[in-house]
């Protein structure tokens, strides 16, 4: 019988618009601390509102926790679940990002209704957490995999639109997820779904740079109100023989410490990129071990499931305490409950129209 002091420190994505009765009964097994939807074909969670909406009760059911964490991508741009015609499409961050180096006061405007845009689509369908904002700090030369996700090059605009954008979110009732600490910015030359990359910066560069980026968002948010989601990648400066993910110096030293301060919940990316090694379960192992929180385990192959499942550590008092903190804080701060997302994003459309900036729809994504 599921109950949440058994749940498993995983979240998994599964298959189908809807979950059969073998599905049911394998994740009331199971018990995953929460779930992740998808749009691409192979696990094809997302037809329409009234689906999306009984799909996610299906899974508050089978959990037995109403606050069960349901999470999503949605960022607008090329990583946009939630896609016309049922949901607004809306421009990548960079164009929000460009806007506010031009305009900050409209900048900040289109960031309020991008971001509540989202939220309301999100309410909308029984999603209680987003997988956004990124905050990696990019570069002219950024990898594509990240490249117009992010806001900006200027670490200062980031900062700002960052930290506005996540209590934004917060403020439309949606747990915000920052990404990807310690960030993806230096990477040039490698996509980590199907890679690793290595950074080569130096420690003071990134300390001044990246990790300030995280560091001064957390330090603009409500104590506990917001989850966060690691990085794939390897640092020369830091432990140059050892992915991130798998790094007790990355993830203790740099992302646990002072140079970034984050101590929320710590999801990883997910668990099956190019850039781990091992099967799954080695990998999610490895992650705990180096101190991360939740594997996020997203292509949907339960065997997949089964084997992370029989080694993962069950969710600590700790990590209970941050879900509620996080659960309370989006509760209680939520002052935007208009779920009227294509008005929405009509404003913001005119808003980018009536300040010249124009953009095209780019579906394409490694992670779709």
């Amino acid at each position: 019988m599921s109950s949440a002091k058994t749940a498993k420190a995983m979240i998994v994505a599964f298959k189908g618009a809807e979950l059969t009765a073998d599905q049911e009964a394998f994740f009331k097994d199971v018990n995953p601390f929460g779930y992740i939807l998808f749009s691409r074909t192979a696990l094809g969670n997302i037809q329409n509102p009234d689906q999306v909406r009984k799909l996610t009760d299906q899974l508050r059911k089978i959990s037995g926790r109403d606050d069960v964490p349901i999470l999503i991508d949605q960022e607008g741009g090329r990583v946009q679940r939630l896609r016309e015609p049922q949901w607004p499409e809306l421009p990548a961050a960079r164009i929000i990002g460009d806007l506010y180096a031009k305009d900050h006061e409209a900048g900040l405007h289109a960031a309020h209704l991008h971001t509540q845009c989202i939220a309301a689509s999100l309410r909308g369908i029984g999603v209680n957490t987003d997988c956004a904002p990124v905050l990696d700090l990019i570069t002219d030369g950024t990898h594509n995999a990240i490249g117009d996700r992010g806001y900006s090059t200027n670490k200062h605009h980031v900062i700002t639109l960052a930290s506005y954008v996540a209590n934004e979110f917060i403020k439309g009732g949606i747990i915000p997820t920052i990404k990807h600490i310690p960030g993806y910015g230096q990477v040039t030359d490698v996509d980590p779904h199907l890679g690793l990359p290595v950074v080569d910066a130096s420690a003071e560069y990134l300390f001044e740079n990246d990790f300030r980026v995280f560091r001064d968002v957390i330090g603009n948010l409500p104590v506990g109100g917001f989850y966060g989601m690691n990085a794939h990648l390897v640092y020369k400066a830091f432990d140059p023989d050892t992915v991130s993910t798998f790094s007790e110096k990355i993830t203790r030293g740099i992302t646990r410490g002072t140079a970034i301060g984050f101590d929320g919940l710590l999801m990883a990316d997910a668990i099956e990129m190019t850039a781990l090694g091992g099967t799954m379960a080695e990998r999610c192992q490895r992650f705990w071990a180096a101190g991360g929180d939740v594997a996020l385990h997203c292509t949907g192959d339960q065997d997949e499931i089964a084997a992370i499942a029989k080694i993962a550590p069950d969710m600590s008092d700790d990590l209970w305490d941050k879900q509620r903190t996080a659960e309370e804080i989006r509760r209680e701060q939520q002052v935007y409950f208009d779920d009227n997302a294509p008005e929405l994003a009509r404003e913001l459309l005119d808003l980018l129209h009536k300040h010249g900036v124009t953009w095209a729809i780019n579906k394409i994504s490694p992670s779709n």
